[in-house]
């Protein structure tokens, strides 16, 4: 059993590893931020260079991927409205569900993740209203 410590170390060192490769292939860059924005150790998140690494990752391929990725780095940068329209345009070039088939993992985390940004989002417009009075 992989205990804390050892997982934080090894995803530190993968970071370490990823990161001076991440400029030069859209392979390393697409999975350096994953572990930038998917890590559960805070302590080991970036999230400028997340969302700067997601921008380039999107601008050299524009997928579902890189798009979910970027939506979950303006998620961590706290930009949400970025992150609800990243995420819906990443949902959006899916290929559409098929009534009866079960729905794709891939498609399932994206629309549970945009779900849980536009909830996010709407209890931060609340508590701005209340504020505001």
């Amino acid at each position: 059993m992989c205990n804390a410590a050892e997982a934080r170390s090894e995803t530190r060192a993968a970071l370490a590893w990823l990161k001076p490769l991440a400029p030069t292939d859209s392979f390393f860059l697409e999975n350096y931020v994953t572990l930038l924005v998917k890590t559960p150790f805070q302590d080991l998140r970036n999230p400028e260079e997340a969302l700067a690494s997601a921008l380039q990752a999107v601008a050299q391929d524009k997928n579902t991927e890189t798009l979910d990725l970027l939506a979950r780095a303006y998620r961590q940068a706290g930009k949400i409205s970025d992150a609800v329209a990243t995420e819906s345009a990443a949902i959006a070039i899916l290929p559409p569900r098929i009534p009866g088939r079960p729905v794709p993992e891939n498609r399932r985390q994206m629309e549970e993740f945009s779900a849980a940004l536009q909830t996010h989002g709407a209890q931060r417009d609340n508590q701005r209203e209340k504020a505001a009075r």
